[in-house]
């Protein structure tokens, strides 16, 4: 599933509107989310 930034996060230099995947739910309200570049390279991974 996607999900879409609803603010920058500049110290990991992701802007509003970029697109991550889930690819993990910890809990009721937590979530790992990946970001990934145009090649489909990672660029970091948030929960």
């Amino acid at each position: 599933m996607g999900i879409a930034l609803l603010q920058d996060i500049p110290e990991e230099k992701l802007a509003r509107g970029q697109v991550g995947t889930i690819v993990e739910e910890l809990d009721d309200r937590t979530f790992e989310v990946e970001f990934a570049d145009k090649k489909g390279r990672t660029m970091t991974s948030l929960a």
